[in-house]
C-alpha cells in the first residue's frame, strides 16, 4: 500500500497494494467542514473533469485482470466516491493493529477526492466493480527532479491476488512515461510487508531512507525508487 499526503514540512506519502490492511479503525467522525484538514480545498463542485484520463492503451497485465472482472470500470475519480473510498482505505487500514485514518489530518483528501486531485496536479483512479469501489491508485505531478510519486494503492480483501495491484503500478508507470517522468517513487508504511515485496518484483529498490508522519498511526514509511525506460 502506499500514498498519503504528510504534513507540509515533511512531506508524507502512503501505503497500498494487493496485500492486507491495518486494524482497530475508529468510527468515522462526522463529515463536516470544521473536520477538514489544512490543505484540502474548500468544498465545491469539483467533478473529475480537470484530472488525467485513464492512461491508453491499458498494461498487458492490467487488461487480463479486468477481463476477469466483466462489471468492472476503470475511470477517474469523483468527489461523490468519498464514502466508498473512506470505507475501503479504512478496512485496509483495519488489518494492521494501530493503523487508523486520519480524515482531519493526513487523510483529509479523502474526503473531497478529485477536488484536490485537481488541486495538486495528481491524477486518481479507482476500480468499479459491480457497482463497488475494489482499488484505487494515485500518481503525484511531475517534479522537478523528473520523478512521479505512486500513491493511494489500496485493493479490497474481495478483490486481492487477482494481479489488479500489479497491473494499476503499470497503469501509473504507463501515466508517468507519458508526462515525460524518468523514475517512480513511492512510500509504504514499514507494516505493509507484503506490499514491499510486491514492489520489489516489479523492480522497486528502496533507498533506505525513512521518514515518520507523526500521525495517530505512529507511521514511519520506506521509501521504494524505480528508475523508468524512456528509449
Amino acid at each position: 500500500m502506499t500514498g498519503r499526503d504528510a504534513p507540509p514540512a515533511a512531506a508524507a506519502p502512503p501505503p497500498s497494494p494487493d496485500v492486507p490492511p491495518r486494524a482497530g479503525i475508529p468510527p468515522r467522525p462526522p463529515a463536516s467542514p470544521a473536520a477538514d484538514g489544512p490543505d484540502v480545498p474548500p468544498r465545491s463542485s469539483v467533478s473529475s473533469a480537470s484530472l488525467p484520463w485513464v492512461p491508453t492503451p491499458l498494461p498487458a497485465s492490467l487488461t487480463g485482470p479486468l477481463a476477469a472482472l466483466p462489471g468492472s470500470e476503470l475511470r477517474r475519480v469523483h468527489d461523490a466516491d468519498a464514502d466508498e473510498l473512506i470505507e475501503l482505505i479504512g478496512a485496509v487500514f483495519a488489518e494492521y493493529p494501530g493503523c487508523v485514518l486520519d480524515l482531519p489530518g493526513l487523510d483529509a483528501d479523502l474526503q473531497r477526492p478529485a477536488t484536490t486531485a485537481t488541486a495538486t496536479g495528481a491524477g486518481w483512479w479507482v476500480l468499479e466493480d459491480d457497482g463497488r469501489i475494489a482499488a484505487t491508485i494515485g500518481a503525484g505531478r511531475l517534479a522537478p527532479d523528473g520523478s512521479v510519486e505512486l500513491k493511494r494503492l489500496y485493493v479490497a480483501a474481495s478483490h486481492r491476488r487477482r494481479g489488479l495491484a500489479r497491473g494499476l503500478v503499470a497503469l501509473v508507470e504507463r501515466h508517468a512515461t507519458d508526462v515525460g517522468a524518468t523514475s517512480i517513487e513511492l512510500w509504504s508504511d514499514t507494516r505493509f510487508r507484503d506490499a514491499h515485496a510486491l514492489y520489489r518484483s516489479l523492480g522497486y529498490t528502496p533507498t533506505g531512507e525513512e521518514r515518520d508522519l507523526d500521525d495517530p498511526s505512529n507511521t514511519t514509511e520506506y521509501r521504494f525508487v524505480r528508475p523508468l525506460d524512456t528509449d
